[in-house]
């Protein structure tokens, strides 16, 4: 089946008489804490509103947890990328009798840290974007949003993945995001993935790790990150964090 039979939106036409709120959606995963507050002032420059998905947040240091919550204070969403990063595949091989050993080890925990620095357990990014259906539902009983990660297959230009937009008043829980990092090279697909959001007006997830000068696999240069905000405020697309996909 071809994917414009697949996807009926991927061309750029908007649909009839659904809500048109386009955007991105700016999340960054693990615990570099010291580098999102460094480039904190990027964001701001462009007004863009992310959310930090931290893992580990009971063993920070109380200056990391400070930098945290300042963010938080600043405008930022604050989630949980759990509570020692154990993946629903690769730790408990996706098995549906295993889900409430993930709750207690991993899920219940990890919303818990959130707690106790006063800040809400709004969402949830899956370690290694591993998850199933089963996992998913039973998340969703302590967090209120989802995300994992959109895996294009091979050849497959991003902007024909379905899962990596959410329209607005879909109420649809579950974000898959876009890498940004060095190690997904999607670089060049960049201005189709925003000029579908724009056109259709859908929300655009995009993700990556740490903001630095290296060319280490999981990091996210300043001057590419800079590229994409300067895309997307070009394209006139407001952000949101993953809390406000509703």
């Amino acid at each position: 089946m071809s994917d414009q039979l697949q996807d009926p939106t991927w061309e750029g036409s908007p649909i009839p008489g659904a809500p048109h709120r386009p955007g991105i959606c700016l999340s960054f995963d693990d615990d570099h804490v010291d580098s999102w507050w460094q480039y904190r002032s990027l964001l701001d420059e462009f007004g863009v509103k992310a959310t930090f998905f931290v893992r580990g947040l009971d063993r920070m240091h109380s200056a990391e947890r400070d930098l945290l919550l300042q963010l938080a204070r600043d405008g930022h969403e604050l989630g949980s990328h759990g509570y020692r990063h154990r993946s629903v595949t690769r730790h408990y091989n996706a098995d549906p009798a295993r889900i409430d050993e993930y709750l207690a080890q991993e899920v219940i925990p990890a919303a818990r840290a959130l707690r106790e620095v006063g800040l809400q357990a709004g969402s949830y990014a899956f370690p290694y974007g591993h998850r199933s259906g089963e996992y998913d539902a039973a998340v969703l009983q302590h967090f209120s949003h989802l995300r994992s990660i959109g895996y294009r297959r091979r050849y497959l230009p991003p902007h024909r993945l379905r899962t990596i937009y959410h329209r607005i008043g879909s109420g649809e829980p579950l974000h898959h995001a876009l890498g940004l990092d060095n190690a997904y090279a999607n670089d060049g697909f960049l201005h189709a993935t925003m000029r579908k959001a724009q056109s259709q007006g859908l929300v655009l997830s995009l993700f990556a790790h740490r903001i630095a000068e290296s060319d280490e696999d999981y990091v996210i240069r300043p001057t590419k990150l800079r590229a994409a905000l300067q895309l997307a405020a070009s394209l006139h697309l407001p952000s949101y964090t993953v809390s406000q996909l509703i």
